[in-house]
């Protein structure tokens, strides 16, 4: 995974070192000598300011419930975006967690249902929580990946030009992006279809901000890929707003997969344990139903160029050699239409369908996880 460094002003704590303790608004975080317990709470500074994002106004120590609204639809009712806050007893950083930008990939919500409404005590926690557990109602609706009154992609059109665009789907964004932006810290949920790898994404980049994204992304203890910049999606611009913030790939569609959930449930406690928001050290459960591969890699995608139904040819994390064919696409009557072939050595990482087991030309149906160069 990546390396391990400092997460701003704070100090990142794994195994035996010495546990921290966020203090105050400025972020300031206290090692403890001899890797003691954690200072009492007392000792910590008592936040005294309520939680306000979107309608939400939630007092110090407690849990609420509220909402950004962001359009009127065509019944005159408002859509609406449900939101969920935990404002923490102590002082420190305040985290955004979202899901289901596309409405299919539902596994997120329960872990942001779990992480907030079971695992964190509002009175034992160091800053604030932030979840909306569906960013895209009126595509979770549907079960589509896009917006269905204009046909976009909520996650395409983070963009600088977002202010200047009239659609629903953009209108969403920039409501969305100033709830973010009372925010610290981004995690993104997403999910693939099954199969598929559970992993971080992370721009690729150097600097402050990417190093701290990339140790965020260490404390899930999962595959981390190193996308291309500037996609247009939420992560990226936040980055570029000097936040810190990465996606998580969960799977599966339409059902939640209570592995991947146990496994994002974890690595979002651990997060907030790197934040020093939560008096716990962190913990990776044992991955049933995903494989780990380390190092600092990127992904390709293979498209298809003729339609059919897909056989895959590896299973999830399955090494993949350059010229090797990862998928064969054959029409109802049996008979190869296609073999898709890597063309470099790597793993496997998703196979990526959306409509049934089966593609159409121009449709990415293989992920490939490769070493950056």
């Amino acid at each position: 995974m990546c390396g391990k460094g400092s997460l701003g002003r704070m100090s990142l704590l794994r195994g035996g070192r010495s546990p921290a303790v966020w203090l105050g608004s400025i972020g300031r975080l206290i090692l403890l000598p001899g890797g003691g317990k954690v200072a009492s709470l007392q000792e910590s500074k008592v936040n005294n300011v309520p939680l306000v994002v979107g309608s939400l106004d939630v007092a110090p120590g407690t849990v609420g419930f509220g909402s950004i609204t962001c359009a009127w639809l065509a019944d005159s009712t408002l859509l609406e975006i449900p939101l969920i806050g935990v404002n923490g007893r102590y002082e420190g950083p305040r985290l955004w967690v979202n899901s289901t930008m596309h409405g299919p990939e539902i596994p997120g919500i329960e872990v942001i249902r779990r992480v907030l409404r079971e695992e964190i005590d509002p009175l034992q926690l160091h800053g604030s929580i932030v979840g909306a557990p569906i960013l895209s109602p009126l595509a979770y609706r549907a079960a589509t990946y896009f917006t269905p009154v204009d046909g976009l992609n909520l996650a395409s059109v983070f963009t600088r030009d977002m202010s200047d665009l009239p659609s629903l789907t953009h209108r969403m964004a920039r409501r969305v992006y100033e709830a973010v932006s009372a925010c610290d810290y981004i995690i993104d949920l997403h999910a693939n279809p099954s199969p598929a790898l559970i992993f971080t994404m992370v721009p690729q980049g150097e600097g402050e901000v990417i190093q701290r994204s990339l140790e965020l992304a260490e404390a899930f203890g999962v595959t981390t890929i190193r996308d291309l910049e500037n996609k247009g999606n939420l992560v990226d611009n936040a980055i570029n707003d000097g936040k810190p913030s990465l996606v998580l790939e969960l799977t599966s569609w339409e059902h939640i997969d209570e592995d991947a959930v146990a496994i994002g449930v974890e690595g979002l406690l651990n997060v907030c344990s790197r934040l020093g928001m939560l008096d716990r050290a962190e913990q990776h459960i044992e991955l049933k139903r995903t494989v780990v591969v380390s190092g600092a890699l990127t992904r390709l995608e293979l498209f298809s160029e003729r339609g059919g139904i897909v056989s895959f040819t590896k299973s999830r994390g399955e090494e993949v050699r350059s010229g090797e064919v990862v998928a064969i696409i054959r029409n109802p009557l049996g008979d190869v239409e296609e073999e898709l072939r890597s063309p470099a050595d790597g793993w496997l990482l998703a196979y990526p369908l959306t409509q049934n087991q089966s593609t159409f030309t121009g449709e990415t149906v293989v992920y490939i996880a490769i070493p950056l160069q």
